[in-house]
């Protein structure tokens, strides 16, 4: 769930990252594949659906972090299952039978919906991080263009109605603009 307020990345984009994606010195994430469900059957589909999706997502220091700690919870369970706590790789947790497994799609849906009970929060969907996202940036005065490219769609126009009901856009740096609102917020 941070790796979705923090990047606007859809959930299928989410789970089809891996570690060797993410460049953790150079703060940022190589999306290029994603995670998805097709009559029941769930794969790692080696593109994204347009060629603007395939993009190079600038981390927070905040993210890196928690990346950081992610990782070494996944070795440390790793090295106390031994080969049963073997993944593929991926960043996305998940258990089965106790031990580490690719999270699949529903799973995400399932687990943010138990968070957001937990909470006592409104009825929210999984894809309502990516619509906060927006909202964070364009309250930030990010221009819709920029917004449109880092959320990876292909036109302006297209983030423009998708996210009509969002303020009036202005200039300004995505990423580095959610991090100081979401950073704020969380003090």
């Amino acid at each position: 769930m941070h790796l979705a307020i923090h990047t606007g990345l859809q959930r299928g984009k989410l789970l089809g990252l891996g570690w060797a994606d993410v460049d953790r010195d150079a703060r940022a994430a190589r999306v290029w594949r994603q995670r998805v469900t097709v009559k029941g059957e769930v794969s790692v589909v080696d593109q994204t659906k347009t060629a603007t999706g395939a993009r190079l997502v600038t981390l927070f220091a905040d993210t890196v972090a928690v990346l950081q700690q992610w990782k070494a919870q996944q070795n440390r369970e790793r090295l106390a299952w031994g080969r049963l706590g073997m993944t593929a790789g991926g960043c996305s947790p998940g258990k089965t039978a106790g031990r580490r497994a690719a999270l699949l799609p529903g799973h995400g849906r399932t687990a943010f919906r138990k968070r957001t009970e937990q909470a006592r929060l409104p009825h929210l969907r999984f894809h309502d991080l990516r619509h906060t996202f927006a909202s964070i940036a364009l309250n930030a005065d990010v221009s819709m263009p920029v917004l449109s490219k880092v959320m990876g769609h292909t036109n302006p126009a297209f983030t423009g109605k998708r996210y009509a009901h969002l303020p009036p856009e202005n200039h300004g740096e995505v990423m580095r603009a959610v991090g100081e609102k979401v950073s704020s917020a969380a003090v």
